[in-house]
């Protein structure tokens, strides 16, 4: 959400430009498409939505392999128990 408005505020920032002098407008635009000239003030919105969508998709990944159960678990969860030994069920030897 946090992302969502700053990128609002950051668009309607960029249409108040044109209002008082096309000009400016116009400078800005050019500087902004020249990602790569590493000074565009669009690189930093671009960056973040891609880390945030690499994340996003990592998470939902990691969800998913949350809801499947391993071998190991399966086996740790369905261990039987070996039963005690008793005193009456121990065979008597006798001594010699």
């Amino acid at each position: 959400m946090v992302y969502l408005s700053l990128s609002i505020g950051f668009v309607t920032d960029v249409m108040n430009l044109a209002t008082p002098d096309p000009g400016r407008w116009w400078l800005f635009f050019r500087r902004a498409v020249e990602i790569d000239s590493m000074v565009s003030p669009v690189l930093p919105l671009v960056l973040w939505g891609l880390g945030l969508a690499v994340w996003c998709t990592w998470h939902l990944r990691r969800i998913a392999l949350l809801q499947q159960r391993t071998i190991f678990e399966s086996v740790c969860r369905n261990r039987v128990e070996l039963p005690t030994q008793t005193s009456h069920d121990v065979p008597h030897r006798p001594p010699g």
